[in-house]
């Protein structure tokens, strides 16, 4: 068996995680529709004009009688807030506006623009008993159930093998 000696510093290396990038998806948009411009000339697509900006955080859950949708839109007021059902649809589009837009900003990291959430609805809900209420920034949805969707305990009846 051969040995072989390993040296040991008295100093280690420090290693330190990577720091993620904080990525701007609506810089990361325009550097894509730049590099495929540049690429392919005429033939790459027009950019999308209706690009939401961004996206609030959503959290949707379920209870017996209703399906909750949990929004995140701090600094949006309620007059720039919509909330529209359709068939199979739950859209909540907003506007979070700046402060002053006449003002020269050096450096902006908050979101501001319009945002557009769609959300899938099941077949099995009251589109005409939906309500919203916005409270500290946060907009909740209720979107109650139908009254057939909601389950229903059986009672067993009694027979002689009892």
């Amino acid at each position: 068996m051969n040995l072989v000696p390993v040296r040991r510093d008295r100093f280690q290396p420090q290693v330190t995680e990577p720091q993620a990038p904080t990525l701007d998806f609506g810089d990361l948009h325009q550097r894509m529709d730049r590099l495929f411009r540049s690429i392919f000339g005429e033939l790459a697509p027009e950019p999308l004009a209706e690009v939401p900006r961004w996206q609030p955080a959503v959290d949707i859950s379920e209870n017996e009688d209703a399906y909750v949708v949990e929004i995140e839109v701090p600094g949006v007021r309620r007059r720039d807030l919509t909330v529209d059902v359709s068939e199979q649809e739950l859209r909540v589009r907003g506007e979070l506006r700046a402060s002053d837009p006449n003002r020269r900003v050096w450096r902006r990291t908050r979101r501001v623009g319009e945002f557009d959430q769609r959300i899938r609805l099941p077949g099995d809900v009251d589109r005409d008993a939906v309500s919203a209420s916005l409270s500290r920034g946060l907009l909740r949805v209720t979107v109650p159930k139908l009254a057939a969707a909601q389950p229903r305990r059986v009672e067993i009846a009694a027979t002689d093998e009892d």
